[in-house]
Protein backbone atom coordinates (compact mmCIF):
# COMPACT_ATOMS: atom_id res chain seq x y z
CA UNK A 1 0.00 0.00 0.00
CA UNK A 2 1.18 3.19 -0.70
CA UNK A 3 0.26 6.71 0.51
CA UNK A 4 -0.66 7.73 -3.18
CA UNK A 5 -2.72 5.29 -3.71
CA UNK A 6 -4.66 6.49 -0.83
CA UNK A 7 -5.20 10.19 -1.85
CA UNK A 8 -6.03 8.97 -5.36
CA UNK A 9 -8.93 6.72 -4.22
CA UNK A 10 -10.29 9.64 -1.39
CA UNK A 11 -10.96 12.14 -4.01
CA UNK A 12 -13.97 10.29 -5.40
CA UNK A 13 -14.60 8.23 -3.11
CA UNK A 14 -15.78 8.07 1.08
CA UNK A 15 -15.81 4.56 2.26
CA UNK A 16 -12.55 3.15 1.94
CA UNK A 17 -11.61 -0.81 2.93
CA UNK A 18 -7.85 -1.70 3.23
CA UNK A 19 -7.16 -5.40 3.37
CA UNK A 20 -3.58 -5.75 4.92
CA UNK A 21 -1.54 -8.73 6.28
CA UNK A 22 -1.16 -9.23 9.88
CA UNK A 23 2.88 -8.40 9.15
CA UNK A 24 2.05 -5.59 7.97
CA UNK A 25 -0.42 -3.77 10.67
CA UNK A 26 1.80 -1.85 12.38
CA UNK A 27 3.64 -0.15 9.51
CA UNK A 28 0.23 0.50 7.46
CA UNK A 29 -1.67 2.34 10.48
CA UNK A 30 0.99 4.99 10.97
CA UNK A 31 1.20 4.70 6.97
CA UNK A 32 -2.59 5.31 6.93
CA UNK A 33 -2.13 7.78 9.58
CA UNK A 34 0.09 10.04 7.39
CA UNK A 35 -1.83 10.24 4.65
CA UNK A 36 -4.89 11.07 7.49
CA UNK A 37 -3.01 13.68 9.08
CA UNK A 38 -2.06 15.28 6.04
CA UNK A 39 -4.94 15.20 4.23
CA UNK A 40 -8.14 15.46 6.72
CA UNK A 41 -8.15 18.33 10.13
CA UNK A 42 -9.65 15.90 12.34
CA UNK A 43 -9.49 12.30 12.27
CA UNK A 44 -11.51 9.90 14.86
CA UNK A 45 -9.22 6.97 15.06
CA UNK A 46 -11.28 4.12 16.83
CA UNK A 47 -8.87 1.54 17.76
CA UNK A 48 -9.73 -2.33 18.44
CA UNK A 49 -6.40 -3.50 18.53
CA UNK A 50 -3.72 -1.24 20.15
CA UNK A 51 -4.77 1.20 23.36
CA UNK A 52 -4.42 4.90 23.24
CA UNK A 53 -0.88 5.28 25.09
CA UNK A 54 1.01 2.91 22.23
CA UNK A 55 -0.64 4.79 19.27
CA UNK A 56 0.12 8.18 20.84
CA UNK A 57 3.99 7.31 20.68
CA UNK A 58 3.69 5.46 17.44
CA UNK A 59 2.45 8.85 16.07
CA UNK A 60 4.59 10.95 18.15
CA UNK A 61 8.01 8.70 16.84
CA UNK A 62 5.97 9.23 12.95
CA UNK A 63 6.05 13.41 13.77
CA UNK A 64 2.56 12.77 13.29
CA UNK A 65 0.22 15.98 14.97
CA UNK A 66 -1.64 14.62 17.93
CA UNK A 67 -3.73 17.31 17.99
CA UNK A 68 -5.72 16.49 15.01
CA UNK A 69 -6.40 12.76 15.80
CA UNK A 70 -9.86 11.79 18.29
CA UNK A 71 -9.30 8.56 19.62
CA UNK A 72 -11.83 5.80 20.54
CA UNK A 73 -10.06 3.18 22.36
CA UNK A 74 -12.17 0.27 23.18
CA UNK A 75 -8.69 -1.29 25.22
CA UNK A 76 -7.14 -0.02 27.90
CA UNK A 77 -10.58 0.12 30.08
CA UNK A 78 -10.67 -3.78 29.58
CA UNK A 79 -7.26 -3.64 32.04
CA UNK A 80 -6.99 -0.54 33.91
CA UNK A 81 -8.94 2.74 34.92
CA UNK A 82 -7.64 5.14 32.44
CA UNK A 83 -6.71 9.03 33.07
CA UNK A 84 -9.31 10.93 31.35
CA UNK A 85 -7.53 12.73 28.04
CA UNK A 86 -9.16 15.26 26.06
CA UNK A 87 -8.67 13.48 23.20
CA UNK A 88 -9.86 9.60 23.82
CA UNK A 89 -12.81 8.39 24.95
CA UNK A 90 -12.19 5.30 26.83
CA UNK A 91 -15.09 2.32 25.86
CA UNK A 92 -15.47 -0.30 28.63
CA UNK A 93 -15.08 -2.94 26.39
CA UNK A 94 -15.08 -3.85 22.33
CA UNK A 95 -18.35 -5.69 23.07
CA UNK A 96 -19.85 -2.40 24.12
CA UNK A 97 -21.48 -1.82 20.42
CA UNK A 98 -23.38 1.03 21.13
CA UNK A 99 -21.40 3.10 23.30
CA UNK A 100 -18.88 2.87 20.17
CA UNK A 101 -21.38 3.68 17.61
CA UNK A 102 -22.24 6.57 20.61
CA UNK A 103 -18.70 8.07 20.58
CA UNK A 104 -18.24 8.20 17.12
CA UNK A 105 -21.58 9.63 16.34
CA UNK A 106 -20.11 12.66 19.02
CA UNK A 107 -16.43 12.31 17.20
CA UNK A 108 -18.20 13.95 13.76
CA UNK A 109 -20.44 16.12 15.98
CA UNK A 110 -17.38 17.50 17.25
CA UNK A 111 -15.45 18.06 13.70
CA UNK A 112 -14.02 14.91 12.57
CA UNK A 113 -13.90 14.36 9.32
CA UNK A 114 -13.26 11.05 8.15
CA UNK A 115 -13.62 8.04 10.88
CA UNK A 116 -10.17 5.53 10.53
CA UNK A 117 -11.35 1.63 12.54
CA UNK A 118 -8.36 -0.41 13.21
CA UNK A 119 -9.02 -3.25 12.82
CA UNK A 120 -12.37 -3.63 11.97
CA UNK A 121 -12.03 -7.53 11.64
CA UNK A 122 -11.10 -8.12 15.56
CA UNK A 123 -14.63 -6.95 17.32
CA UNK A 124 -15.22 -10.29 15.80
CA UNK A 125 -13.32 -11.63 18.78
CA UNK A 126 -15.77 -9.62 21.27
CA UNK A 127 -18.57 -10.25 19.78
CA UNK A 128 -21.46 -12.21 17.61
CA UNK A 129 -20.42 -11.97 13.60
CA UNK A 130 -24.28 -11.13 13.22
CA UNK A 131 -23.72 -8.52 16.09
CA UNK A 132 -21.11 -6.63 14.22
CA UNK A 133 -22.57 -6.85 10.71
CA UNK A 134 -25.82 -4.99 11.98
CA UNK A 135 -23.26 -2.25 13.83
CA UNK A 136 -20.83 -2.22 10.76
CA UNK A 137 -24.10 -1.60 8.16
CA UNK A 138 -25.52 1.14 10.57
CA UNK A 139 -22.28 2.75 11.35
CA UNK A 140 -21.34 3.25 7.72
CA UNK A 141 -24.93 4.25 6.46
CA UNK A 142 -24.63 7.29 9.41
CA UNK A 143 -21.07 7.96 7.88
CA UNK A 144 -22.79 8.35 4.48
CA UNK A 145 -26.15 10.26 5.37
CA UNK A 146 -23.36 12.60 7.63
CA UNK A 147 -21.36 12.99 4.49
CA UNK A 148 -18.48 12.21 5.99
CA UNK A 149 -15.27 9.36 5.18
CA UNK A 150 -14.61 6.32 6.38
CA UNK A 151 -11.56 3.72 6.31
CA UNK A 152 -11.74 0.90 7.81
CA UNK A 153 -8.17 -1.90 8.17
CA UNK A 154 -9.33 -5.23 7.45
CA UNK A 155 -6.71 -8.36 8.09
CA UNK A 156 -6.59 -10.51 4.69
CA UNK A 157 -6.41 -13.65 6.73
CA UNK A 158 -10.15 -12.80 7.27
CA UNK A 159 -11.10 -12.01 3.92
CA UNK A 160 -13.32 -15.06 3.60
CA UNK A 161 -15.13 -14.08 6.76
CA UNK A 162 -19.09 -13.00 6.51
CA UNK A 163 -18.33 -9.67 8.07
CA UNK A 164 -15.64 -8.36 5.83
CA UNK A 165 -16.87 -10.06 2.72
CA UNK A 166 -20.21 -7.76 3.97
CA UNK A 167 -17.77 -4.34 4.16
CA UNK A 168 -16.61 -5.15 0.92
CA UNK A 169 -19.95 -4.83 -0.47
CA UNK A 170 -20.42 -1.50 1.36
CA UNK A 171 -17.94 0.13 0.60
CA UNK A 172 -16.56 2.21 -2.49
CA UNK A 173 -13.52 0.83 -2.95
CA UNK A 174 -11.00 -2.23 -1.48
CA UNK A 175 -7.68 -1.63 -1.32
CA UNK A 176 -5.75 -5.07 -1.47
Amino acid sequence: MNIGELEKVFKSRNIVVLSISKEELRDVLVLAAQFLDKDFNKICYVSFSKPYGTLVDAFKKAGLKESKFFFIDTLTSTVTTPKEVSNCLFIESPSDLTSIKLSISEAVKMGCEIVFVDSFTTLLVYNSPEDVVKFSNSLLTKIRVDGKKALLVTLKEDEKNELVKGLYEFADEVIK
